[in-house]
């Protein structure tokens, strides 16, 4: 969906909608890049400081930890 992404979390019978930043990340995390080179590629892309970068994409990825969208390793 444009610049959205979706996450379909088949077990709980659940949607999650990413924005435009959300949908960065998750690319970035499907590539296999550690949470500091997600935060750096945050901050280059979109002009923000590390540390809002930091901030921003903990709150997604501590939300989607949770929904079960993703795991830590």
């Amino acid at each position: 969906m444009d610049d959205e992404g979706i996450f379909v979390l088949q077990e709980a019978g659940e949607v999650l909608v990413v924005n435009e930043v959300g949908a960065f990340i998750v690319e970035q995390l499907q590539a296999e890049r550690s949470v500091d080179e997600v935060v750096r590629a945050i901050a280059d892309r979109y002009a923000v400081d590390q540390d809002r970068a930091r901030a921003d994409a903990q709150v997604l990825l501590d939300a989607l930890l949770e929904a079960g969208a993703i795991s830590q390793t």
